[in-house]
């Protein structure tokens, strides 16, 4: 299987910056002025410029379906596909709006959007393992972001509920292509390929 991994970032609280005096507006970051400002090992989202702050440490549930979903990428087929990228890693999909999702996969024929630092562009697929923390922006701001910049497929797992939706780019918007919560199974169009929620789910200890 294919696998990009960068090098984990430490995840430090960068609160929205504000100009001095009574100015209360955020601070607009662009990429260029991120990537230097920000030592190795830093690394905070920005949607439109505004700063949504560091996310604290994952929890051990979280990372246990992350492995779960990175195993369904581990077959030949995709593997020729294209390429499997895990987080942390920046995705620039434009100069004010740089994402660090969980995992993202970059078909063969994308795969010039991969560079050592980042991704610059939109990949094939987007997927987050949302948490309490990240429902809201999870749900409902990057669905419409990703749609924004023309990302083909979302997926959004969802532990609390042992279930996976797989949202399909379709005119500019979402739509539900498949959902299955603690057994049954969805399909990704991109990928091509059906599997079984039961296959990514963490098992009981």
């Amino acid at each position: 299987m294919s696998i990009e991994r960068r090098s984990p970032k430490r995840q430090v609280s960068c609160r929205a910056g504000t100009r001095t005096g009574f100015d209360a507006t955020p601070k607009r970051w662009r990429y260029e002025e991120y990537y230097r400002s920000t030592a190795e090992g830093e690394w905070f989202e920005f949607v439109d410029g505004v700063n949504l702050g560091a996310e604290r440490s994952k929890l051990l549930c979280h990372q246990r379906w992350l492995a779960g979903v990175t195993r369904i990428f581990d077959t030949p087929k995709i593997d020729r596909l294209g390429k499997l990228c895990l987080g942390p890693l920046d995705v620039v999909l434009n100069e004010e709006n740089v994402v660090q999702p969980d995992l993202l996969f970059i078909t063969a024929a994308r795969k010039h959007i991969i560079e050592e630092r980042a991704i610059f562009g939109s990949p094939d697929i987007m997927i987050e393992i949302v948490s309490p923390a990240t429902l809201v922006m999870d749900r409902y701001r990057k669905p419409l972001l990703y749609a924004r910049f023309g990302v083909p497929e979302y997926w959004i797992v969802d532990p609390g509920h042992d279930s996976i939706e797989i949202l399909e780019l379709q005119d500019g918007k979402y739509d539900l292509a498949s959902f299955a919560a603690e057994t049954g199974k969805v399909r990704s169009p991109v990928l091509d390929l059906e599997f079984d929620v039961v296959d990514v789910t963490p098992k009981a200890d």
